[in-house]
């Protein structure tokens, strides 16, 4: 009985309360939804589905989409701003005349060399010690002598025979420092302990080309290896304002050359003066021909024929030699002749891709490219040049034979 009393006091105060709210509410009342009728939460990719999709770039907008929105005005006006207002110092592409700063060529690093040897080759003691303290003497020398060219040189020291070699900047050649070069040696000394002060002055590394001017008269040259220095330097002097570091007989037998009215004679000079005397050069009084040297070997196979014994400088061919196919291309432009090659053959460079375009060496005609070690006439070369070698060697003396020793 209690219970039920419970239960009626409940409802009647929720009816109050119901009755204060629709009053409140100007009579209006707020439907009840059971759980059942309640609409389900959609996931979130089902609600992704729904929405209208974002055009991508590329693709044409549907008639639902509407047109294409304007762009932002803003985002250009920000790149403008952004941009530098004095251009000149930038160098454009091409062949810009207005262009200020250009970054410096790249130069050779046999151009950028300089090196100091010991009198008598020996190991500097703590030469990773040394170095910091030559390089910063050198530096101070340098800006000492009012030096225009940088003085902060790379520096490294040999450790089996102690040569100190200095690089220069890139873009700055070793020529720049011919007049620094005896004070460079007394700040090296200077740094050095007193047993190891034995080093000969800075020269510039080797650069030169030589070229072999053929048909020289011995009646001008005397026949004589010192003379013909001086006589070779003051002719190319006068007549092509070339200046050379040395010159000698191709042939260094005396007895030989004097069975000849003429001789071919090797000087060296700057490679930017290599095209004024090729190829050919007035000396003398008489046009020579002249070209420039190449040293070859057994084992020397040029680029462009791909045959053995003359590299390409050499090569008298008129065309290259593909070393895949022996075809006339170069090897660049070695492709395989069937479309359908299982290995793409036509699409880039593969040997021994199918039967339709098989290898073939231009040297010995086996089915291989000309550059693989199997090669017949490669082998029979590296024979020759070991065998030219072992000719060389002074043969062994019993005493150096006898191990009791």
């Amino acid at each position: 009985m209690d219970t039920l009393v419970a239960t009626v006091k409940t409802l009647s105060n929720k009816a109050k309360h119901l009755s204060t709210n629709v009053a409140a509410s100007g009579g209006k009342t707020t439907p009840q939804v059971s759980i059942l009728q309640r609409p389900q939460t959609k996931s979130y990719a089902e609600a992704a589905a729904q929405l209208p999709k974002t055009p991508t770039k590329g693709r044409k907008r549907s008639a639902t989409q509407g047109p294409t929105p304007p762009k932002n005005p803003k985002q250009k006006q920000t790149k403008e701003a952004r941009a530098p207002e004095d251009t000149s110092a930038t160098p454009a592409k091409g062949n810009n005349e207005n262009a200020t700063v250009s970054r410096p060529k790249n130069t050779r690093i046999a151009k950028r060399r300089l090196y100091a040897t010991r009198a008598t080759p020996a190991p500097l003691p703590e030469a990773s010690k040394l170095e910091p303290k030559i390089s910063m003497a050198i530096t101070k020398e340098l800006q000492k002598c009012g030096c225009s060219a940088p003085t902060n040189l790379q520096i490294q020291i040999n450790p089996t025979n102690g040569t100190v070699s200095l690089t220069t900047a890139p873009g700055t050649e070793a020529a720049e420092y011919t007049n620094y070069l005896a004070p460079m040696t007394t700040a090296l000394s200077a740094t050095l302990p007193e047993a190891a002060r034995d080093y000969k002055e800075f020269p510039r590394a080797p650069t030169d080309t030589q070229v072999v001017i053929h048909g020289i008269s011995l009646e001008a040259t005397s026949n004589e290896k010192d003379s013909l220095y001086t006589v070779m330097k003051e002719s190319l002097f006068l007549g092509q304002q070339v200046n050379i570091s040395s010159a000698r007989f191709l042939q260094n037998d005396p007895k030989i050359r004097t069975t000849k009215w003429y001789t071919s004679v090797v000087v060296s000079l700057p490679t930017d003066d290599v095209e004024k005397i090729t190829p050919a050069v007035l000396v003398f009084g008489r046009h020579k021909s002249s070209v420039v040297m190449w040293h070859s070997n057994p084992t020397k196979q040029c680029r462009k024929c791909y045959l053995y014994r003359h590299p390409e400088e050499g090569c008298k061919a008129t065309k290259h030699t593909c070393p895949i196919c022996s075809g006339e291309h170069r090897l660049k432009e070695h492709r395989c002749a069937s479309p359908a090659c299982r290995k793409k053959g036509d699409k880039k460079i593969v040997a021994n891709c199918c039967p339709v375009t098989p290898s073939k060496c231009i040297a010995c005609g086996g089915n291989h490219p000309a550059y693989a070690a199997e090669c017949a006439i490669k082998i029979k070369a590296k024979a020759d040049a070991k065998a030219h070698y072992d000719r060389r060697r002074p043969s062994p003396t019993p005493e150096d034979m006898d191990i009791t020793k």
